[in-house]
């Protein structure tokens, strides 16, 4: 009983792991650019329009991934510790009161990665395995220190039944306290 249990927790834990192993990704410059590599803040200062230069001083031209991508998913959550929905909501923000534009978006790794090699002061990100010769990596997902934000295990998976277990009671309900609409049972046990 309690093997099976078990089971759907392992498997859940294998699914996360195949999707993180899967949607890894580089943050890239050009390969003639200056900057050799970047921290977590200093890219999620670019992304989130905080600041709109590499550290080598050039204007950043930053592209983004489509909201589709799951490596999207994956930078931002890393990379500056908040999902796409919140980090569209700050752009949103930001493109009402004048004060930035978001990355220009594109509609795959490909398309980043053509973009990042054209242009000196470009800098997006892309799966770390379509990385090549024409990119230049200033960041990967593991270095990130943002938080992982993994999904929530359904509530039935956090319940375990433990056979042989009788219910104890805690306190008696007092008779102001109890009603006929009331969860505590005869034995005050809720349920």
């Amino acid at each position: 009983m309690q093997f099976n249990m078990i089971k759907p927790l392992i498997g859940a834990a294998m699914l996360v792991a195949a999707v993180a192993a899967q949607a890894q990704v580089a943050v890239v410059v050009n390969p003639k650019s200056p900057v050799a590599s970047m921290s977590a803040d200093q890219v999620a200062s670019i992304f989130l329009g905080k600041s709109n230069q590499l550290p080598s001083g050039g204007a950043a031209q930053a592209v983004d991934l489509p909201e589709s991508a799951a490596a999207r998913e994956h930078f931002y959550s890393k990379a500056t510790g908040k999902s796409s929905a919140q980090v569209k909501a700050a752009w949103s923000r930001l493109v009402f009161s004048g004060k930035g534009t978001p990355p220009k978006e594109l509609g795959s790794s490909a398309d980043v990665k053509k973009f990042v090699a054209a242009n000196a002061d470009a800098i997006g990100y892309i799966e770390k395995s379509a990385v090549d010769g024409s990119v230049k990596v200033v960041l990967s997902a593991p270095v990130c220190s943002a938080p992982w934000i993994a999904p929530a295990v359904p509530p039935s998976l956090c319940i375990s039944a433990i056979s042989g277990t009788v219910p104890q009671r805690f306190f008696t309900p007092r008779a102001d306290h109890a009603s006929a609409d009331s969860p505590i049972g005869e034995a005050g046990v809720i349920g």
